[in-house]
């Protein structure tokens, strides 16, 4: 017997408790570090299941939710930094960027708009990679971006914005109206 598909499973969880999906912040990840000569590929299939696989099935068992709802709302998370060992995290990460612009043109029909954030932060994955600009790299601060990507009057479709960190967009990242 095949299992479950964890984002049917995950879209009716969320629907028991909370109704329609209508926003979806898919942040998940996995790291597992390897220079290029020792990457493992069943390593870098579980990366992609992760990083890639677990969105996509998300998004196709919400689909009908978000198109219902003519304003349904993606986010994404690639990655905004690489570094050594991450090949295969790094791989599945840009395999996100070409998903979100993808399934945002299907989206766009419905009224859904998809976007992904390369976020830098420091994470239990980044580990001690930022040190000293801890402080300015906190999670929480790539959430304004995130919130703002997820409003109904945000513009934004297909598109991935890098980098996101302290809170902050790069201005070039801005439509040319909202650019300083």
């Amino acid at each position: 017997m095949a299992e479950p598909d964890p984002g049917v499973t995950l879209v009716e969880l969320a629907r028991s408790w909370f109704g329609p999906v209508e926003i979806i912040v898919n942040n998940a990840g996995i790291a597992r570090p390897a220079p290029v000569q020792q990457i493992n590929p069943a390593d870098v299939i579980e990366e992609v299941e992760v990083h890639l696989i677990g969105p996509m099935s998300l998004l196709a068992a919400a689909w009908g939710d978000l198109k219902d709802s003519e304003a349904g709302r993606v986010v994404n998370t690639a990655s905004g930094v690489g570094a050594f060992g991450l090949a295969g995290a790094a791989a599945a990460k840009a395999a996100v960027m070409g998903f979100t612009r993808t399934a945002a043109l299907e989206g766009a029909r419905h009224g859904i708009a998809i976007n992904a954030v390369a976020p830098i932060a420091q994470t239990r994955m980044a580990g001690a990679t930022f040190d000293d600009l801890s402080a300015h790299l906190d999670p929480d601060l790539v959430a304004s971006v995130v919130l703002w990507l997820c409003h109904p009057t945000c513009p934004a479709n297909g598109e991935t914005f890098p980098p996101v960190a302290g809170g902050l967009l790069a201005s070039s990242s801005l439509p040319p109206e909202e650019s300083t």
